[in-house]
C-alpha cells in the first residue's frame, strides 16, 4: 500500500516534484474545516433541527423527520450535550474524504491550494456545513461515499484497504437512503459505481455486474434492517404516509388551478369543497406551506379517504395540467425567480419556545451568525447559487469522467449521475423551492470540479489507466 506522499505503481518518478503543494492543499482543507467549525459550532438550528434534537433526547422518533438523523444526533448528544459533536463529525466526514483524495494523489500541482481555498470559502461549505439539516447529512454522506469508492478503486491499493473503503462507502450510501425519502438513489448509483469500477479495472462484465448486484442487495438489506430497528422507537404519527397524502393534495390543487373540472367525487365533501375554495386560494408553486395550513388539508393528511383515487384520476385524465404544475414547481426549485424566497441560508437558533426551554436552549442569533448570513447573501446574485448552473457543471463532469480510462473516475461519474438523478426526482416529489433540497447537487458540482482539477495522473482524471486487475 502506498503512503500519502508516495507514488502509485506505474507512475513516473518526475510526478513527485514539489510535494509541498500537496501539504499546502491539505493544510488549506484543514484550515477550512477549523474555520467552519469555529464559526458555526454548536450548529445552526432551525425548527426542524430543534424537533430532531428533541427526538434524539427523548429516544422516540417522529416519522415526519428521518429517525436515522435523530439516532445519530442521540449518539453525539450522549457524549457531549447538544449538536456540536454531530456537526463536527458530519463536516469532518466531508473534509476528511476530500483530504484523503488529495493525500493519495500521485501529484498535486501549485494551483491546488488555491482551488482548495476557493472551495472552502464558498458559502455552501463555510456556512452550510454548520446547519443541522438532513439535507446536509445526505449531501455529505453521498459525496464522501463516492470519494471513498474512488479511493478503493485506485491502482496499487492493498486488497484489505480496498475492501474496507468500499464497505465504508456502501455504509454511507445506506445512511443516504435512511435520511431522505428519495435517498435510495444513493445505493442504486453506488452499486452501479461498484460494478463500473470493477469492469473498468479489468473484471469481466458478468462478474462486475454480480459485484454491483451483491452490493445493492447488501445495502438494501442493511437499510431495511436499520429501518426496522428504528421503527421500534417511532412515535405514532402520520409519518411517510402523511407526507405522501400531502404531496397528492398539493398535486390536486395544482391540477385544479389549471383544469377546474377535476373529478373530486372520491373525496369527502368538505375536503372537495376546500380544494376548490379556501385551500386552492392558498396554492402556490413556490411552496406547499401556505396550502397545507388549510384546516381541511391538515385533516386530510391525518387520514381522509379517497385521496389516492382522486389523485390518480387527476393525473390520468388531466396529464397536461399535472405536468404543467410539476414543471412550474420544479422550475421554482432549480431556477427560482426570487432566490430570497427559497431559504438560501439559515443561521441562528430558533424553534418552539417551550421545546427550546426543555432542551436548555434559547433563541438567539450571534454576531458570527449575522456575519455568516451577510457573507452568504453576497453570493445570491452570482452563478454560484444557481442550481441550474451546477446541473450543467455536473452533467459536463459526468461526460468527462466517463471518458477517462481510470477506475477511480468511474466512481466519480457515478456520483455525478446519482446527483443528477436525485435532483431530477424532485420534478415528481418537490413541494417547495428551499435551496436545501438541491444542496447535494451543488456540493457535488463543487467537489467534482476540485477532483477534476487534480492534474495529470491524479486519482481522478488523466493519465493512463494504471494496472489492470483481474
Amino acid at each position: 500500500m502506498t503512503r500519502p506522499n508516495e507514488l502509485a505503481p506505474g507512475v513516473p518518478q518526475e510526478t513527485a516534484a514539489l510535494p509541498v503543494w500537496k501539504l499546502l492543499t491539505l493544510a488549506v482543507l484543514a484550515a477550512g474545516l477549523a474555520i467552519t467549525l469555529s464559526l458555526n459550532l454548536p450548529g445552526q438550528l432551525s425548527y426542524d433541527s430543534i424537533m430532531q434534537l428533541a427526538d434524539a433526547r427523548d429516544g422516540r422518533y417522529h416519522a415526519w423527520h428521518p429517525p436515522m438523523m435523530a439516532w445519530l444526533m442521540r449518539q453525539g448528544d450522549r457524549l457531549i450535550p447538544g449538536t456540536g459533536l454531530y456537526v463536527t463529525v458530519i463536516a469532518t466526514l466531508l473534509f476528511g474524504a476530500l483530504g484523503a483524495v488529495v493525500a493519495y494523489s500521485p501529484r498535486v500541482s501549485w494551483w491546488m491550494p488555491l482551488a482548495a481555498a476557493a472551495l472552502v470559502l464558498q458559502p455552501q461549505i463555510v456556512v452550510w456545513q454548520g446547519i443541522v439539516w438532513k439535507d446536509v447529512l445526505f449531501a455529505d454522506s453521498l459525496v464522501a461515499g463516492f470519494l471513498l469508492l474512488s479511493l478503493a478503486a485506485a491502482p496499487g491499493r492493498a486488497p484489505p484497504t480496498r475492501r474496507a473503503l468500499a464497505v465504508a462507502a456502501c455504509a454511507l450510501f445506506v445512511v443516504c437512503a435512511l435520511v431522505r425519502q428519495n435517498g435510495v438513489i444513493a445505493p442504486v448509483f453506488g452499486a452501479l459505481g461498484v460494478a463500473g469500477v470493477a469492469w473498468r479495472a479489468g473484471a469481466r462484465r458478468w462478474r462486475a455486474a454480480r459485484l454491483g448486484a451483491a452490493a445493492l442487495i447488501a445495502m438494501l438489506l442493511a437499510g431495511a434492517a436499520m429501518s426496522q430497528g428504528l421503527a421500534t422507537r417511532l412515535a405514532p404519527d402520520a409519518g411517510p404516509a402523511g407526507q405522501l397524502r400531502l404531496l397528492q393534495m398539493y398535486d390536486l390543487a395544482g391540477v385544479i388551478s389549471r383544469s377546474p373540472r377535476v373529478d373530486l367525487s372520491a373525496l369527502p365533501p368538505a375536503l372537495a369543497t376546500s380544494l376548490r375554495g379556501p385551500a386552492l386560494a392558498l396554492y402556490t408553486p413556490e411552496r406547499v406551506d401556505p396550502f397545507s395550513l388549510d384546516p381541511a388539508v391538515s385533516a386530510a393528511v391525518e387520514g381522509a379517504s379517497g385521496i389516492d383515487e382522486a389523485w390518480r384520476a387527476a393525473v390520468l385524465h388531466h396529464p397536461l395540467a399535472w405536468l404543467e404544475h410539476r414543471t412550474t414547481v420544479f422550475r421554482w426549485m432549480i431556477l427560482p425567480p426570487d432566490l430570497n424566497r427559497c431559504a438560501p441560508v439559515y443561521t441562528g437558533v430558533d424553534g418552539p419556545p417551550a421545546l427550546l426551554g426543555q432542551l436548555g436552549l434559547r433563541p438567539h442569533v450571534r454576531w458570527q451568525d449575522v456575519r455568516l448570513e451577510r457573507y452568504a447573501h453576497g453570493f445570491y446574485r452570482t452563478p454560484l447559487y444557481s442550481h441550474g448552473l451546477w446541473a450543467l457543471v455536473v452533467a459536463g463532469l459526468l461526460l468527462a469522467f466517463l471518458r477517462s480510462r481510470r477506475p477511480e473516475a468511474v466512481a466519480l461519474a457515478a456520483l455525478m449521475a446519482g446527483a443528477l438523478a436525485y435532483a431530477a426526482s424532485f420534478a415528481v416529489i418537490g413541494v417547495a423551492c428551499d435551496y436545501r433540497y438541491l444542496y447535494a447537487l451543488d456540493l457535488t458540482g463543487m467537489i467534482g470540479l476540485f477532483c477534476a482539477a487534480l492534474p495529470g495522473r491524479g486519482p481522478i482524471t488523466g493519465g493512463s489507466s494504471g494496472p489492470r486487475v483481474g
